[in-house]
């Protein structure tokens, strides 16, 4: 979205922080799925109609060759699909969370999990099409049950401003939100995931002075 934001401004906004919004994950019933290949023919829950949830998994299984022709793909909640999952009327389920995410630590206490890691082929065609769909690797101690760390894709959420905010403003502005970054956390959960190496560095498009200076001076730049 800043890329395009970017291109439609002319470059009238530019980058202040780059965090990870949440990781995509691919839960699957069984141990039939190893990898997205192994979706088609199968019924797999993508999200709710419209949701950002639905959007990336068709984007992924999109990049991994396959069409809404190739998949039963069904509708709902993240919490949906976990209960289609124990009750066996799904094979796979969808979802975007940050990690350890409520649902799948429930999930993972009374079943067994498994999570579909990509395949080098699938995470190369998947950001080659996705760039803003950056590798996460979710190390094997995130959920109970798991045998080995899980290779996803992770969304980016970038804050951006106009590039005539002042450097001072912006300098001061991104600042405080890492100095208060403990109060915020209380108000969202979200800034718990906000670090400064991350905020800055991923962005496709041009980082404003003012952000500049603050991740120069704590030394991530």
């Amino acid at each position: 979205l800043a890329a395009v934001l970017y291109n439609k401004t002319e470059g009238a906004v530019q980058v202040l922080a780059v965090n990870t919004l949440g990781v995509l994950y691919i839960v699957e019933n069984g141990e039939s799925v190893q990898s997205l290949a192994d979706l088609k023919g199968k019924t797999v829950c993508v999200g709710d109609v419209g949701s950002g949830t639905e959007i990336n998994a068709w984007q992924v299984l999109g990049a991994a060759g396959l069409t809404k022709d190739d998949v039963n793909a069904v509708n709902g909640s993240f919490q949906d699909g976990v209960d289609q999952l124990k009750d066996g009327k799904i094979d796979a389920a969808f979802t975007v969370a940050g990690a350890p995410t409520t649902a799948i630590v429930d999930y993972a206490t009374t079943n067994t999990l498994n999570l579909v890691s990509l395949t080098d082929e699938e995470l190369a065609a998947i950001q080659e099409a996705y760039p803003f769909l950056i590798r996460d690797d979710l190390p094997s101690t995130t959920y109970t049950g798991m045998t080995g760390d899980v290779v996803c894709v992770a969304i980016q959420a970038t804050l951006v401003a106009s590039k005539d905010l002042s450097e001072d403003v912006v300098y001061e502005f991104v600042k405080a939100m890492f100095d208060n970054k403990d109060a915020l956390t209380e108000g969202h959960a979200k800034f718990g995931f906000l670090d400064p190496e991350t905020a800055s560095a991923g962005a496709t498009v041009t980082m404003h002075p003012g952000a500049e200076k603050y991740y120069k001076e704590i030394g991530v730049l």
